[in-house]
């Protein structure tokens, strides 16, 4: 193979990430303005219609949040290095 077809190889991939991070961007756009003016992406809206939003889940543990910001998303590891107990028998 010859640099020419990894070239052309390279150039198809790093369109086919362009292409597919369109509609990505697109969906993912906060919601902006306010009233009937207001724009927003389809998660926005379906966030806004189920009301999903931080601020209306009520009243947040500021330490269970730093946790889980300080386990950086590894909460299910963790949970099962400390549940991994040694199972004993008893007499």
């Amino acid at each position: 193979m010859n640099t020419s077809h990894s070239f052309y190889r390279k150039v198809a991939y790093i369109t086919a990430v362009a292409v597919l991070l369109m509609p990505l961007a697109w969906l993912s756009q906060p919601a902006t303005g306010k009233g009937a003016t207001q724009q927003t992406g389809k998660l926005a809206a379906l966030r806004q219609e189920y009301h999903l939003s931080q601020a209306e889940l009520g009243e947040v543990d500021p330490g269970s949040e730093s946790m889980k910001l300080a386990l950086f998303g590894l909460h299910g590891v963790a949970a099962n290095f400390l549940g991994n107990e040694p199972i004993t028998t008893r007499k």
